[in-house]
């Protein structure tokens, strides 16, 4: 079976789905703390596989711009949980990579204002999972996932939390 079609992407997405709804009851209610990181490990990686299939699943010749939009987003929030439980764990690989899952999702709204408004949440919890597990061993993406956060700020003229995170992001990033 080709891993390029939306019938694997589903296959992904179910897998994902199981993983993530049939985890224990700590995983469930987000007590992440409680949870082996042998375990948080893989609750990082479904989420992530979430975020990557639904991101896959998106058709531009056949969708319209509002559902893409709103596959991306949720694509998007998949991928922040992911860093979220990945920075809980002390992954800092695993946090990059779901942080790289999530900006090539991204890409594709980053043009349009009202979609940098909505991506400023997102990226700054991104931005505080890897400052909690200080990784900097990619420091061209972090310069690419930056500029684009700090574009996204600037536009919604929120400058303490611009400040605010500028000297979060120069603490750690070389």
């Amino acid at each position: 079976m080709s891993q390029e079609t939306n019938a694997f992407f589903k296959i992904a997405l179910y897998c994902a789905d199981v993983a993530i709804k049939n985890g224990d009851e700590k995983a469930r209610k987000r007590k992440y703390m409680q949870i082996p990181v042998t375990r948080l490990r893989w609750y990082s990686v479904a989420e992530a596989l979430y975020g990557e299939a639904l991101y896959r699943l998106l058709d531009t010749q056949k969708q319209e711009k509002e559902s893409q939009d709103k596959l991306l987003h949720t694509s998007t929030s998949h991928f922040v949980e992911s860093c979220n439980i990945a920075a809980k764990a002390g992954i800092s690989y695993l946090v990059l990579e779901s942080a790289k899952s999530m900006w090539n999702a991204i890409l594709g709204i980053l043009d349009a204002p009202n979609n940098r408004k909505l991506l400023i949440k997102p990226m700054s919890a991104v931005h505080s999972h890897l400052q909690s597990v200080k990784e900097a061993s990619d420091p061209d993406f972090l310069t690419l996932f930056y500029s684009a956060l700090f574009q996204c700020i600037a536009e919604d003229k929120d400058w303490k939390l611009g400040e605010k995170i500028t000297e979060e992001a120069f603490s750690y990033v070389p």
